[in-house]
């Protein structure tokens, strides 16, 4: 499953990443037991998926536009384990959560939920399940990352598909972002613009993290309501990005 791991080196797979989601979909997590990607067309940025919304032309001259794009979803997350500026974006009112699970597992929840085998095109799950860290690349480099994912050497065609999903702009580089991604091989089930599979987040999940902007009492209600909601067995903690450091002395000489 090499190709399934876009810029990862094997001693990469069991690091934590993170993603902070409203306490509303944490509940929805766990409660309905599937994880949600959706099409790269709703994601804000518009260079996003720019290679697939692109035309390629071979040496012969002839041009060709990808028909398939539409079966790509993703998921983003982010190897950034404390960061203001990501419980600012996404947790504007203070009551979203950060959930932790690793690179290995996340891939691993897609992976055995998807049907082994490659009737009527459906694709072997090892050609439709990927996860990659992103690249920052400068414009200049894109076109040449663009263009090196779909030479010969490069893989698959749903490798290279998917690797095209892990490249951004330096601008972006502050978010240390990983892409769960899944390609969907049944023309039929295009359309929607979501992607559901089935997911343990009790297995998956091991640590929440409250909003660091939240008092004491407030981060207390909030673990009472998560632990009577859905009974997580794991840590839920504050983040302590904000807290001071104890026993501070500062000599002045």
């Amino acid at each position: 499953m090499t190709l399934n791991f876009i810029n990862f080196k094997e001693s990469d797979l069991d690091k934590y990443i993170y993603r902070i989601v409203p306490l509303s979909r944490l509940y929805e997590l766990f409660e309905k037991t599937e994880n949600v990607l959706v099409k790269p067309g709703m994601w804000e940025d518009p260079f996003e998926n720019f290679i697939l919304k692109s035309r390629v032309r071979f040496k012969s001259g002839r041009t060709y536009r990808f028909s398939h794009q539409s079966g790509l979803y993703g998921q983003c997350w982010t190897l950034n384990k404390t960061s203001d500026a990501m419980w600012r974006i996404y947790s504007s009112d203070k009551r979203s959560v950060r959930i932790r699970t690793t690179v290995r597992k996340l891939f691993n929840s897609l992976y055995d939920s998807q049907a082994e085998d490659s009737q009527e095109g459906i694709g072997l799950r090892h050609e439709k399940c990927f996860i990659g860290k992103v690249k920052y690349l400068p414009s200049h480099k894109l076109k040449a990352f663009a263009s090196d994912i779909f030479s010969e050497q490069a893989g698959t065609r749903t490798y290279s598909l998917a690797s095209s999903l892990c490249a951004k702009r330096p601008a972006f580089k502050h978010e240390k972002e990983v892409r769960l991604i899944h390609f969907e091989h049944d023309i039929s089930k295009c359309n929607d613009w979501l992607f559901r599979y089935q997911f343990d987040a009790h297995k998956v999940i091991d640590q929440l993290m409250l909003d660091p902007r939240l008092d004491a009492s407030e981060a207390e209600i909030i673990k009472k309501d998560i632990a009577n909601r859905i009974s997580f067995k794991g840590l839920i903690k504050r983040s302590l990005l904000y807290a001071l450091p104890q026993d501070l002395v500062i000599d002045v000489k």
